[in-house]
């Protein structure tokens, strides 16, 4: 599949996964909307159009609300006639466990799963209709490694044990949401298998984002973040699932662990 002059949405591009899945694609072309809350993002896109490649435009929207989903599907549209393929990349992580208060239980409830889970079904329900029209479409969704199967991983110090704990028990809704993912990933494939689009996950270990930086409260150990995926490797991923074509496989759970090589595996092998 060649990308130039395909349309992607890409949610949450403003820094992290998310913006190097929008330079990622823009080099190759691709005409890029991307949405964040950080009004950060129109000065991302502003940057990127202006290497070359695909046009970049950037809109400042809440995953989690139904307007500016549909805002940022009607913007794509307008600009572009069309929507080819959508990264549902935007999640939040925040510490949360069995023994905080309803209150603050609740509204985490509602922040994590909105902008997880909420935000990932708005914006696959809404590019559905087009895509299936069309024929064609591929739909990714950014989960974790938690959902595959496990592979080893770097043991934790006792420094490091001070500040996370060995399996931190303040991811209960983070890892739901994540779940979740699977379900719709798995549904969707089913269902839109005949209409030439393609759904996938990829399921990522410790990547340098500022959302995994804040899991180590601003202190993450300097050798740690010379073993952890860079987020151009995850980008990578993205075009190397894209280049497989309408052919290529669908329903898939794509992992991605540290200490591994970071490649797309043979489709015999997910």
């Amino acid at each position: 599949m060649q990308l130039k002059d395909t349309v992607a949405i890409v949610t949450g591009g403003a820094v992290g996964i998310g913006r190097a899945c929008v330079e990622a694609l823009a080099a190759e072309g691709a005409n890029v909307i991307t949405c964040d809350l950080r009004p950060l993002i129109e000065e991302v896109a502003d940057d990127l159009t202006s290497r070359g490649g695909g046009k970049v435009q950037g809109i400042v929207a809440d995953v989690s609300e139904p307007e500016d989903v549909y805002a940022t599907i009607d913007l794509a549209r307008d600009q572009f006639g069309r929507i080819d393929i959508l990264v549902n990349n935007a999640a939040v992580w925040a510490d949360h466990t069995v023994n905080d208060p309803q209150s603050k239980a609740l509204r985490e409830y509602e922040e994590i799963m909105g902008t997880n889970l909420r935000g990932c079904f708005l914006f696959g329900r809404a590019v559905m209709p087009s895509m299936i029209e069309q024929g064609s479409g591929n739909i990714i969704n950014m989960s974790t490694y938690y959902v595959v199967p496990p592979k080893p991983l770097m043991p934790r110090t006792p420094e490091e044990l001070a500040i996370v704990g060995e399996r931190p028990p303040f991811t209960d809704l983070y890892s739901a949401s994540k779940f979740a993912l699977t379900g719709l990933t798995q549904s969707w494939s089913g269902a839109l298998y005949g209409h030439g689009i393609r759904v996938n996950a990829i399921c990522m270990g410790e990547t340098d984002t500022p959302m995994l930086r804040s899991y180590w409260h601003g202190r993450p150990f300097p050798y740690r973040i010379e073993t952890w995926i860079k987020p151009a490797q995850i980008a990578k991923l993205v075009l190397d699932l894209l280049h497989e074509g309408p052919e290529g496989r669908t329903g898939q759970n794509i992992g991605a662990w540290v200490g591994t090589p970071i490649h797309l595996p043979p489709r015999d092998e997910t």
